[in-house]
């Protein structure tokens, strides 16, 4: 299977590609988008820092076990990840992909 796995909001631009969209996070998938745009400016504020940090490791763990789920059952044999998503890699590894 050829597929984009991202979140449903970037559906649009997915389908441009012409490939699959699988999407992850189902009803949380806003999180990523609120985590990286806040109200107040995160940087020179280690306790918003560390918020954010704990925020991202939440969803992370939720994005591994939700990737580990689709490879498992159509096991990839090439991963193409951004830098967001680093435990991608080593997850498509460990599954025998590329």
């Amino acid at each position: 299977m050829a597929a984009v796995i991202t979140r449903r909001e970037v559906a649009e631009e997915t389908g441009l590609s012409g490939l699959e969209l699988v999407p992850l996070l189902g009803a949380r998938a806003h999180e990523v988008f609120e985590i990286a745009n806040t109200t107040k400016r995160v940087g020179g504020a280690p306790h918003r820092m560390l918020r954010q940090l704990r925020q991202n490791l939440s969803l992370a763990s939720v994005l591994r076990g939700e990737l580990q789920e689709i490879w498992r059952a159509d096991p990839p044999e090439l991963v193409i990840a951004d830098f967001t998503l680093p435990f991608a890699g080593n997850l498509a590894q460990a599954l025998g992909a590329r």
